[in-house]
């Protein structure tokens, strides 16, 4: 929703929405890469990943209810989305909102292709969601 309501508020102020596209998707891409090779390439015992790593270590895990390390809560259910979900997210929509807005380029066709649009995105939701869920994870 966030990439959304930046998209609506951003491109009606660009004038190419297909180059804010690409670059959101390459935005995208390199965010996601440099935080895969940074969790892989940090020590386990830097600042932000200790934490995080003696809750991976700990046979029981997260046990709700037993006590409240709200500390603890908070880096793992705020802190950690934020830093590796949100900005990929918030790119993913600003970059639909850019594709949305590249296709209503004439009004006797642009329904036709929000419709395609719409349709593929929901297509590759689908089929990504069933690949995974069902072959990737064995």
């Amino acid at each position: 929703a966030a990439g959304t309501a930046l998209g609506v508020a951003l491109l009606s102020r660009l004038g190419r929405p297909l180059r804010v596209f690409l670059l959101c998707q390459c935005g995208l891409l390199l965010y996601a890469a440099a935080v895969t090779v940074a969790l892989g390439f940090l020590p386990s015992r830097a600042p932000l990943l200790s934490w995080l790593t003696a809750y991976w270590r700990e046979p029981a895990g997260f046990r709700l209810g037993r006590y409240w390390d709200w500390p603890a809560t908070l880096r793992l259910y705020v802190a950690w989305p934020l830093v590796v979900y949100v900005p990929a997210t918030v790119l993913m929509g600003l970059s639909f909102m850019a594709l949305q807005r590249a296709v209503h380029d004439d009004v006797r066709t642009s329904g036709r292709k929000v419709g395609l649009l719409q349709a593929a995105n929901i297509a590759g939701c689908t089929a990504g969601s069933l690949l995974v869920g069902l072959a990737g994870l064995r």
